[in-house]
Order: C-alpha cells, then sequence, then structure tokens
C-alpha cells in the first residue's frame, strides 16, 4: 500500500460517510468487504497497513513493528468479532470518527423546498451542481440507516450500499447522467420522506 490515507482526517474531529468508505476501500484490497487480517503471500496483513497507518497519524512518525503488532491485536480484540477474519464494515465505523447521519435531524419533520436544498448542498461535496455516484452512495447510505434501527440489518446495509446507490440513481436520474441533480433529489425524498 502506497499511501496513507489517514493523513487526509489528521485534524478532523469526525469523517463523513463518503470518505469513510474511500477509506475502506483504500484498506480492503481484494474487495471482500472487509480488512483481512491474514496476509497474503509476501505481503502484511490488510489489518496490519491500517494499524501502521493510523499509528502513524497519532504519533506523527513511522511506528516500530513490534507496536503494530501490539496494536493491531488489541484493535482486533476489541473491535472484530471474528478476529482472526478481520474488521468488518460496521466494526471499521466503530474505531474511525464517522460524522452522525445528517439526516436524523429531519426525522420526524415534513421536508420543505429549503431543507432539501439544505441536504443538496450537504451531500454535493464538491459544488457540482448534482450529487455524483461517491455521494450518492452517502445519500443512500444516511437515508437507509433513517430507517433502520438493527445492527444486523445496518451491517447488511453496508454491504449492499452499492446495489442501492444504482437503484436509487436508475429511479430518479431523468436525463442518465449518472448523477442526481436539485430536480431529481426531490423524488428521492418524496420516495423516502414526508415532503411538502
Amino acid at each position: 500500500m502506497s499511501r496513507n490515507p489517514l493523513l487526509r482526517y489528521k485534524n478532523c474531529d469526525t469523517i463523513s460517510i463518503q470518505d469513510f468508505m474511500e477509506v475502506m476501500r483504500h484498506y480492503d484490497v481484494n474487495k471482500t468487504g472487509t480488512i483481512d487480517a491474514k496476509p497474503e503471500s509476501g505481503y502484511q496483513s490488510e489489518v496490519t497497513y491500517f494499524t501502521r497507518d493510523l499509528l502513524e497519524t497519532i504519533f506523527n512518525e513511522k511506528p516500530a513493528d513490534s507496536e503494530v503488532e501490539t496494536v493491531q491485536q488489541q484493535i482486533l480484540d476489541k473491535f472484530a468479532k471474528n478476529n482472526e477474519k478481520g474488521l468488518t464494515i460496521q466494526e471499521m465505523l466503530k474505531i474511525l470518527p464517522v460524522e452522525q447521519n445528517f439526516l436524523h435531524q429531519f426525522i420526524g419533520n415534513e421536508l420543505s423546498s429549503l431543507d432539501v436544498d439544505i441536504i443538496f448542498e450537504h451531500y454535493d461535496k464538491d459544488g457540482s451542481g448534482e450529487i455524483q455516484q461517491e455521494e450518492v452512495a452517502s445519500l443512500v447510505h444516511d437515508i437507509m440507516n433513517k430507517q433502520i434501527s438493527d445492527a444486523t440489518e445496518r451491517e447488511q446495509l453496508q454491504i449492499s450500499i452499492k446495489g442501492k446507490q444504482n437503484e436509487v440513481i436508475k429511479l430518479v436520474d431523468k436525463d442518465g447522467d449518472g448523477c442526481i441533480d436539485r430536480g431529481e433529489i426531490r423524488k428521492v425524498f418524496k420516495m423516502y420522506f414526508s415532503y411538502r
């Protein structure tokens, strides 16, 4: 693994779910949905790379191998249900300081046009005027987490975010550009929220 993506968030109190998913993709090299604890032939495990980068981010220096090994075992013991396998998305959510679900503040309220504009601006991270693929993943995550309270269901959701993301885009993307614009986002909220 080349760069340490955690350094980008060193001075942040929290990271967005979109940034979290980028971190997951970085460490989940073999795309299993888990940061594996078992090393691939000739390489360190994905958990080892994550632990090394985490320690470097916290202490501003490369950690010793023995320190990485000790902290890695502590992380696995504390957070992993099956520490021989590695860390799932749900377990990683407990380790990294991911922002609270932005949509929680709108629960139980009927959404106004202003609310939809505020929500749109939040998920349009790059200010392009469209919610693009990765931004849609963050939106879908928050919409679905608004409706799910059970931890097992939430873990299953994490696995299926990509499919739901594509499903939402197909349902509301009128112009077929793979993005959701302001007009199209209103359709999303009519499907999932009370919207006036």
